[in-house]
């Protein structure tokens, strides 16, 4: 009995040490946005209430700091990209605009006819294709279909 004492001893001081270094916060001297790169354990909260618009929040794991404060869209796999929709002429024209995570920096767009927009993941599946060449849309039906 003396011996499992020592050993689950032992045992304990190893989980301890790393229970601390995991919750070590990181040494940096410039929050990640600042630099143009996000921290790799980012975590990505999409937020709305009180009427207000859906945002997605960039919140460095660690810390708990926001990085970074995106409008509602898809996120890549990889987590660089974003993908979003904004309506045009009165949502008779849909802009999909790819943003880059690192940087917040809008990389292109694309506009479409028609009232649409990204489907989020808390509906169904997201609208990004696992190798993200394909990114689905669904018509916004809220908005009134124009006919021309």
């Amino acid at each position: 009995m003396s011996i499992r004492r020592p050993w689950a001893l032992a045992l304990l001081l190893v989980f301890a040490s790393c229970a601390a270094q995991v919750a070590a916060p990181r040494a940096s001297s410039s929050p990640a946005s600042v630099a143009g790169e996000l921290a790799p354990d980012a975590l990505y909260v999409r937020g709305s209430g009180n009427g207000q618009a859906v945002l997605i929040s960039v919140i460095d794991a660690r810390s708990g700091a926001v990085l970074r404060a995106l409008p509602n869209g898809v996120v890549s796999a990889s987590r660089s990209l974003l993908y979003r929709t904004d309506y045009l002429n009165g949502a008779s024209q849909t802009r999909v605009t790819v943003t880059d995570l690192a940087t917040g920096a809008d990389t292109r767009s694309h506009t479409v006819d028609g009232a649409y927009r990204v489907i989020t993941s808390g509906e169904a599946p997201t609208g990004l294709t696992p190798d993200g060449h394909w990114l689905v849309l669904t018509r916004d039906q809220s908005r009134p279909t124009v006919s021309g």
